[in-house]
């Protein structure tokens, strides 16, 4: 039997079990025990998880989505805790790593907020949800084109949710349990579409179209247009 990676943060969480079910015809679907939360963590946590913790040896496809806490407020000044470049940068060599442990990569665009987000100041949600949005499809077109360029399929979840605001749930961020069923299904779909191809990548066809923004958006290598 084949076998699936799940990682990412929050949202993770909330589907994991559900595509499980609807996978255990074809594959074996395994996942960290935690919300791995953000993107660097993400990254510093991988290999000990394969080498050490999990040992889950080779992957068939690997799963992920990152990107909703590192757009949290968490410093005085306001800003996201890490820049679009360094969402790039951190992305880019998570997507380095994965490819020691699998040939196939499916990477989940990040959520935007929906009518419900509870906008405070004082809180990790800064900044009012337009900005907050702003943000979110900013990082999404910064790191789209850049996992294309290499490969990676991409699972649009930020359109399917932009067109359906009940999919979010009462905090206005999290997925509701209709969202839950319908992101679920709509990656399990993407996920039996990688393993059913071959070594060659080609774009996942989903019912939602990408957003504007990420299919409008250049592709950038930041690792060769500035020394970090």
């Amino acid at each position: 039997m084949k076998k699936v990676l799940l990682l990412g943060d929050t949202i993770r969480v909330s589907y994991q079990e559900r595509v499980k079910e609807l996978l255990s015809d074809v594959a074996e679907v395994v996942f960290p025990h935690h919300n791995s939360g953000y993107s660097a963590a993400v990254l510093w946590y991988l290999r000990e998880q394969f080498v050490r913790i999990y040992q889950w040896g080779e992957i068939d496809v690997v799963h992920w989505n990152t990107g909703l806490w590192d757009h949290h407020r968490t410093l005085d000044d306001g800003l996201p805790l890490i820049t679009a470049e360094e969402y790039l940068h951190i992305n880019r060599r998570l997507h380095k790593q994965l490819e020691f442990y699998s040939k196939k990569q499916v990477f989940a665009t990040t959520l935007p907020a929906g009518d419900s987000y509870k906008y405070d100041k004082n809180s990790i949600y800064g900044i009012p949800k337009d900005e907050w949005n702003r943000e979110i499809a900013e990082y999404n077109a910064v790191l789209v084109p850049y996992l294309q360029h290499h490969g990676v399929k991409i699972n649009d979840l930020y359109s399917t949710v932009s067109a359906h605001p009940e999919y979010l749930g009462e905090d206005g961020i999290s997925l509701s349990e209709e969202g839950v069923e319908e992101a679920a299904q709509q990656i399990a779909a993407s996920i039996r579409l990688a393993l059913a191809e071959g070594d060659e990548a080609k774009p996942i066809e989903t019912k939602s179209s990408p957003s504007e923004k990420a299919e409008a958006a250049p592709y950038i290598d930041w690792e060769y247009t500035k020394k970090r």
